[in-house]
């Protein structure tokens, strides 16, 4: 018998990389919790670039519109990149394609039962959006 095991997920060395915005998606997840999954890809020229990852945020959906609390990540990430205090008139996600972005990667070491991964199951992941790159 064949086992098939999917590919290992992405890892990265630790630290602050460019990335353009590709894709979001939202979904019910972890144990019925609402997440807004934003997808980056790398966009450096650099053995990485290309590399796609995500950053998962807690928010609402109402229609088509998205809703977090104001003192939300999502809330505070976008305000940064959009340097605005209000985000009226701004259609986030078409607009969001237009910006190359500043992010911090780190690895997941410990997984949701609180333990240590070895080397070979670290993974990346988009710990914040730090800004927009001028």
């Amino acid at each position: 018998m064949d086992i098939r095991l999917p590919d290992a997920l992405l890892c990265v060395p630790e630290g602050e990389y460019r990335m353009v915005y590709a894709k979001h998606e939202y979904r019910t997840m972890f144990k019925g919790q609402n997440k807004l999954i934003m997808t980056l890809r790398i966009s450096e020229m650099t053995e990485h670039c290309g590399k796609q990852f995500e950053r998962f945020y807690n928010v609402e959906r109402s229609g088509k519109a998205y809703k977090s609390l104001q003192r939300s990540d999502f809330q505070r990430e976008m305000a940064d990149v959009f340097r605005v205090r209000s985000f009226k008139g701004i259609r986030l996600f078409s607009e969001l394609k237009g910006f190359e972005l500043l992010v911090d990667v780190r690895n997941v070491s410990i997984d949701s039962k609180q333990q240590s991964l070895s080397d070979h199951n670290l993974y990346s992941v988009v710990a914040r959006i730090k800004g927009r790159v001028d």
